[in-house]
């Protein structure tokens, strides 16, 4: 009959415990860590071939992909410096989205744009992820999107034709 009385005990330590300061020590929170981790901005045009149709070859390219919080979705996000010529023909080819407001993330317009586009800012802010309006025209990303390479088929591309910039934000469903 002495086990009720150790139950009572073990259920005493147990609802003291956090106040005597005996609880198990918690892990610091690695967010920021975590968050470069999944935000490393890359420049291999040859990486990113692997994620999205690249239908004229870039002189260059800053590109990174990020999981999103829920769902087990991801975005990447594109710069792609393009030769005159392959702005105009893929402006020929291209579907204009004349409802969208061209907006693209301060902190990615203020390290991956060079100096002479990030002028076109329109509009001022106060945090890093918040979207600036720019002078850019929209168009559909099919041209850059290929199901068999990657799911991220979604979003839009912003070309900025004085400077041979592509910006592609595109995600998964």
């Amino acid at each position: 009959m002495k086990r009720p009385l150790y139950v009572a005990a073990f259920c005493a330590v147990c609802t003291w415990q956090p106040l005597t300061g005996c609880e198990k020590p918690v892990p610091e929170k690695k967010a920021a860590s975590e968050h470069e981790e999944k935000t490393v901005t890359n420049t291999d045009v040859e990486g990113l071939s692997r994620l999205i149709n690249l239908p004229y070859a870039p002189t260059s390219v800053r590109w990174r992909t990020e999981k999103f919080e829920h769902g087990g979705n991801w975005g990447l996000s594109a710069l792609l410096l393009l030769k005159g010529e392959d702005i105009d023909k893929l402006m020929q080819a291209a579907e204009t989205l004349p409802n969208c407001r061209p907006k693209v993330p301060r902190q990615v317009l203020a390290t991956w744009f060079p100096a002479g586009a990030r002028p076109e800012v329109t509009g001022a802010g106060a945090t890093a992820n918040e979207m600036v309006a720019v002078d850019a025209i929209c168009i559909r990303p099919t041209p850059f999107t290929m199901p068999e390479k990657s799911p991220a088929i979604h979003g839009n591309a912003l070309v900025f034709g004085k400077h041979g910039l592509v910006f592609l934000d595109l995600y998964t469903m």
